[in-house]
């Protein structure tokens, strides 16, 4: 890097006890240009065959890489998987920066504009970190989340998930994105959105977060009728229905069995069940959910409807007292929340 301009400040996504001391260097040391560390990463975790864990570090370090910064390491080393991935990661970053988080009526030519340029720069990084590591379905995921963005690419969407879940049928991320993107508020359905969720849990290896993709799927039910719908009756009877209640319990129970232990990649999954749970009013589950995170956060996670930090604020005193807060329901959606898990 060039030593003339000042390195920008650094200012962790995280927590640094969420990411563990690793990851918040990565995250340093990314802002300054400087990837030596998260590529000796990278490659152990290559070795073993940590998918999980491996998109989950590039989801986190991606917002503190430097504009630019890893072009000449590409152009050096243009036969480098790790180094077209992390390429794509960042460029899908600069994507949902650059078409924000709010409804299409509300987001402007501009924008929209630079999202489809940031778009075809982070396909064109993806495709080639999966020629050059056909095994590794990482570049899959990111390239779901970009053809989320528009309508009209969910036919690339739809092939991206199928070459990612071919490759690891039991690869949580590509399921729960692929979750989110069939949901009603995304055009698609609920039953297709809940589809996908249990097909995950069928394809999940034991001590797997699969089970989190179920929590997603209803509780995009749950935001649907709370904030599209704007029927908080409706939203509520959807949370205490008997169905859907034994489903999940029994999702959760086999989740959390005795063999099972938290991962850093496994705490925002456990925040969605957390979640569901606040919103059911089921304080036991509730304190098993958050015993699990073992006082990490997730912002997303709580941030479905209405103000996340309050909302899990709130969750916190319930588990605690027993105290259920009555947060009111927004008066209407501030954008498409957690639009691209």
């Amino acid at each position: 890097m060039n030593g003339s301009s000042p390195a920008p400040a650094f200012k962790p996504q995280f927590a640094p006890d969420f990411l563990s001391a690793d990851a918040t260097t990565f995250q340093q040391q990314a802002a300054r240009g400087d990837f030596s560390a998260l590529r000796q990463f990278l490659a152990k975790n290559r070795q073993a065959v940590d998918w999980q864990d491996r998109y989950f570090i590039l989801d986190v370090i991606a917002p503190s890489i430097a504009p630019r910064s890893l072009d000449p390491l590409c152009a050096v080393e243009s036969k480098s998987a790790d180094l077209a991935l992390m390429q794509g990661a960042h460029f899908f970053d600069l994507v949902s920066k650059a078409r924000g988080a709010k409804t299409a009526d509300k987001t402007n030519e501009l924008q929209m504009n630079q999202a489809a340029q940031f778009i075809k720069a982070a396909m064109a990084s993806l495709r080639r970190a999966h020629q050059l590591d056909p095994a590794d379905p990482t570049s899959h995921v990111f390239a779901m989340r970009c053809f989320q963005v528009f309508s009209d690419l969910q036919k690339n969407l739809h092939s991206a998930y199928q070459q990612a879940v071919t490759v690891v049928p039991d690869f949580v991320p590509a399921h729960f994105v692929m979750v989110n993107a069939q949901s009603e508020k995304w055009g698609g359905s609920h039953e297709k959105s809940l589809q996908i969720a249990r097909s995950a849990i069928l394809h999940a290896k034991p001590a797997s977060d699969a089970a989190a993709c179920l929590f997603l799927a209803h509780i995009l039910v749950w935001q649907h009728a709370m904030l599209f719908e704007k029927n908080r009756k409706r939203a509520d009877a959807y949370a205490q229905d008997p169905k859907v209640t034994q489903e999940l319990h029994s999702a959760f129970d086999q989740w959390i069995r005795p063999a099972y232990q938290t991962r850093r990649s496994s705490v925002p999954y456990l925040h969605h069940a957390a979640y569901w749970f606040f919103q059911a009013g089921d304080r036991p589950r509730l304190q098993q959910a958050l015993a699990f995170t073992k006082g990490k956060t997730a912002d997303k996670a709580w941030s479905f409807a209405g103000d996340g930090a309050k909302t899990y604020a709130a969750a916190l005193e319930f588990a605690s007292t027993g105290v259920k807060p009555d947060i009111a329901a927004p008066k209407k959606s501030s954008g498409l929340l957690g639009w691209l898990k």
